[in-house]
């Protein structure tokens, strides 16, 4: 097998969406509870490189590059030139040797397919590759980015004894117990 190699410019980005889960592409707070970043980020488009297993790279005249997007459970927005994909059925993929895209304006930390792929075509052979993007929230999941979280938990096997004994909360910072509350 020919040792061809892939390669994605801009494959690796993070995207850190705020406390209040805004996309790192906003900037200011619209609202007191708002948070938004000071300075907007820029997405970075992507562009496929080939290379043969001497390390020189390919002319871009000779292979073809498409893009498969995922559609469900991402917080990638795709561009809207999206074709067919003849093997899902679904409307995913995008053809050129680079693409754009963009992020979804909310954090949703249940979409969690987040990777771009390359295929690229060259002679009888497909070459693959993916992006390693990052998603992530300033603060737990769930939370507005503060350092204290609320866990309700059951002491003894009886799940249902929150139904019969008082709730008792307690506040925990840094991993130490501060009060009841």
């Amino acid at each position: 097998m020919n040792n061809f190699t892939v390669v994605i410019d801009n494959a690796n980005q993070i995207f850190q969406y705020s406390e209040t889960g805004v996309s790192p592409l906003f900037a200011g707070n619209i609202t007191p509870t708002d948070f938004r970043h000071t300075e907007p980020i820029e997405i970075l488009q992507l562009k496929a490189h080939l290379y043969d297993p001497n390390g020189l790279e390919v002319n871009e005249g000779t292979y073809s590059v498409n893009w498969r997007y995922p559609i469900v459970d991402t917080l990638i927005v795709p561009p809207e030139n999206l074709y067919e994909n003849i093997v899902t059925h679904d409307f995913d993929m995008v053809e050129g040797q680079t693409t754009d895209f963009s992020i979804a304006p909310s954090y949703d930390y249940d979409c969690t397919n987040n990777q771009i792929q390359c295929i690229i075509k060259y002679g009888n052979e497909t070459y693959t590759a993916y992006t390693d993007f990052y998603f992530g929230k300033i603060g737990d999941n769930g939370t507005n980015g503060t350092d204290i979280i609320a866990k309700i938990i059951t002491i003894n096997d009886n799940r249902r004894i929150l139904d019969t004994q008082p709730l008792t909360v307690y506040e925990y910072k840094n991993g130490n117990e501060k009060r009841s509350l």
